[in-house]
Order: structure tokens, then C-alpha cells, then sequence
């Protein structure tokens, strides 16, 4: 447990529960991948904000036009 008193998720269950979340209909866990994706990115990869928010549009863009 942390210190919130949740139970972190094992890599497999993590796997399991994201796979797919950006393919398809928005499901419970595709902001949080977006998140995560974006803040690889920019943190990780050492890319600048505006890569951020393009990839950020770019997501935008794609859900409202499904």
C-alpha cells in the first residue's frame, strides 16, 4: 500500500487495464494514458511545451471528429 492507503497495480495489471485505451471509443483510462503519453514526451524526451499541446490538439481533434 502507499501512503494513501491504495494498492499500486502490478506492470500486468496495468498493461491489461490500459490496453486499447487509445483505440476506438474513450474509455476510463484514456486521459490518463493521453497524460502519460505527454508527459513522456515533454519530462523524458526533453521536448518543449508546445509539443505537448500539439499532441494534446491532436488527440482533441481526433475524439470530436469520431
Amino acid at each position: 500500500e502507499d501512503e494513501d492507503g491504495d494498492v499500486p497495480m502490478r506492470n500486468e495489471e496495468m498493461a491489461s487495464k490500459f490496453h486499447g485505451c487509445l483505440d476506438g471509443k474513450p474509455n476510463q483510462f484514456t486521459p490518463e494514458a493521453i497524460a502519460m503519453y505527454i508527459s513522456w514526451k515533454c519530462y523524458k524526451e526533453g521536448r518543449k511545451l508546445s509539443t505537448g499541446e500539439s499532441v494534446h490538439a491532436a488527440f482533441k481533434y481526433h475524439y470530436m471528429h469520431m
